[in-house]
Formats: structure tokens, sequence, C-alpha cells
């Protein structure tokens, strides 16, 4: 008796020539139309050009800026984000020690303590809300620059 046919014996390769008279699509086609005129020959998908994948018609956000541009935007985005991230720990470890002096029963100096009340204190959450406008930012352009062809990227990682 002859051995089993396997199961992967029996089925068809997939890469099978069809004619073109078939309505089969040449192979170079992209996936998107592959499906669709399958979608199409079973009769679930409307025929007219209404329904074809469009190209995308946005440009690269970043193809007018220069890569000078880009490299000035990072360094001012990272420079604004580290010096008001300075800001924010310098003001927030000058509210801890006012705390701890008020909690132990040494007040700090009278001027020292109007300085921190006056101008130290207010300025904490305006100096975080900054960090986060500098550091999104930096975060943005990064991204942009790491999925665009054209930027000038100072960084990148290859597709392995």
């Amino acid at each position: 008796p002859p051995p089993p046919a396997s199961p992967l014996q029996a089925v068809p390769p997939i890469s099978s020539p069809a004619s073109e008279a078939d309505g089969a699509l040449a192979p170079a086609q992209s996936r998107e139309l592959r499906v669709d005129q399958v979608l199409r020959d079973a009769g679930i998908a409307p025929s007219d050009a209404s329904t074809l994948p469009r190209p995308p018609t946005a440009a690269d956000p970043l193809a007018s800026i220069p890569k000078k541009g880009q490299e000035l935007l990072e360094r001012f985005f990272a420079g604004g984000a580290l010096l008001f991230g300075g800001i924010f720990i310098t003001s927030g470890i000058a509210v801890a020690v006012e705390a701890v002096c008020k909690v132990l029963g040494k007040p700090l100096p009278v001027p020292v303590d109007e300085a921190l009340v006056q101008y130290v204190e207010p300025a904490l959450t305006p100096s975080i809300l900054v960090l986060f406008f500098f550091s999104i930012s930096l975060g943005l352009l990064k991204q942009l620059q790491l999925g665009s062809q054209t930027a000038g990227v100072l960084y990148r990682e290859d597709d392995d």
C-alpha cells in the first residue's frame, strides 16, 4: 500500500499561476488590491473605484525644515527641558527644606522664608508645566524625525 498522503501535499501551492483572463491580479499588485478583487469577485464589495485605497497625500512635516534647523529645535527643546527641570527640582527641594524647618520648630530667617513664599512656591507649578511643554515637544520632534524618510535624523535604528 502507498504511504498516506500528508495534508501539506494535498494543498495546492499559493503562488500557482493564473491567467489574466480569469480576472486574477498580477503578483506585483498590493495586498489591499488583491483582497479587494477577491471581495468583489465574491459579491461582497462594490466594484466602483471609490472603494479602492488612495495613496496618502500628506507631506512630510519636517521636509521643509533643514537639518540645521532641526538640530536647533532639538537643542532648544532639550535645553528648555533641562533648565525648567532644574528649576522645578530646586524649587521642590527649597519647599521641602522650608517644611522640614517648620516641623522641627527651627524657622528659617525671615528674608529667606519670604523669598520662598513670594517667589519659589508660585514658580513650582508653572515650571513643571513648562517642563512638560519642552519635554513633549522634544519627544514629538524625535518621533517625527524617526518616522521621516527625508528629515535630518540625528539617530536611527536599523531594521533587523
